[in-house]
């Protein structure tokens, strides 16, 4: 007697072929995001009650130049930063989890009356 495996056509099998086009987008998302995603934060430390500038970011982050822009970088923004993409990856996975398990892309939380 012959497995369950072997009496599959494999040649009535579908493709999983990707096209070229589809490469080239998952790429060019894939560079996109993580460069969106830096630029903000670049955005949100460098931009504020006081500003800084390019280089006074830099000197900030490599824990250089002044004391006070390194304590605003350091102390002040950087968490701020840190806890909303944390907090913002947290909600969006949460949803995910939460449409995944209801078998409903269009479900909210007050579907359940959460």
């Amino acid at each position: 007697m012959g497995s369950v495996f072997s009496k599959i056509d494999l040649a009535r099998s579908p493709k999983l072929s990707v096209s070229k086009r589809q490469r080239y987008r998952w790429l060019v998302l894939g560079l996109l995001l993580p460069m969106g995603l830096g630029l903000t934060i670049a955005l949100s430390l460098a931009f504020g009650s006081v500003s800084l500038t390019r280089l006074e970011l830099w000197t900030a982050l490599l824990q250089e130049g002044s004391p006070i822009n390194q304590a605003i970088v350091w102390e002040l923004r950087l968490p701020r930063v840190l806890a909303a993409i944390v907090v913002g990856s947290a909600l969006g996975m949460s949803g995910a989890i939460q449409q995944g398990m209801l078998r409903n892309g269009l479900a909210s939380p007050f579907l359940l009356g959460i």
